[in-house]
């Protein structure tokens, strides 16, 4: 199963297509992950052909509207993924159960091992250039014994990768 992850668009339909293309279309992906600025792009992405996972951001009036969550834990290929659009909205909980932690918010990518969980900031989408960072976005790619996880450009290149073997996968079981 392939994820694609995307983040801090900030209304920017160009690069936040260019993306999606890439993710669905050249890489498969078969859900996509909207981790909030501005969640009115999330809901645009709903319109497609692929499932899509959103969280609103702190500069979204949908992150004061108590029926939208801030945070989720959702279950893919057989592991449990936390995501929030900032740090400070994770659950403590879900993070001990998930497997897979995304978070947006710094607009600078983030691919990381630690205790055993794989941490991830897709980057941004919000223009050629912020904060010195490039758009970039994240791929997630679960397969029986491996997850593969990388952040790419808007070329699809590869920037950063990380390939982890399951068994050392540290969290909760989702039953699958």
């Amino acid at each position: 199963m392939i994820l694609g992850v995307l983040s801090d668009t900030h209304g920017n339909s160009k690069l936040q297509e260019k993306a999606r293309k890439l993710a669905v279309e050249r890489f498969g992906a078969a859900v996509l992950i909207h981790l909030g600025d501005n969640y009115s792009d999330a809901e645009e992405l709903m319109l497609g052909d692929v499932p899509v996972w959103a969280v609103p951001g702190l500069w979204c009036a949908a992150y004061n509207n108590p029926s939208i969550p801030r945070s989720r834990l959702e279950a893919a290929g057989g592991l449990l993924i936390h995501f929030a659009h900032a740090e400070q909205d994770l659950e403590s909980e879900c993070v001990e159960k998930a497997h897979i932690i995304l978070t947006g918010h710094t607009h600078r990518y983030r691919l990381d091992w630690l205790d055993g969980k794989i941490w991830m900031n897709p980057g941004h989408l919000k223009k050629e250039k912020d904060k010195s960072a490039i758009p970039t976005f994240g791929l997630i790619s679960i397969a029986s014994d491996t997850v593969e996880c990388g952040i790419l450009n808007l070329a699809g290149e590869t920037i950063l990768a990380h390939v982890i073997n399951r068994k050392f996968l540290s969290g909760g079981s989702t039953g699958a």
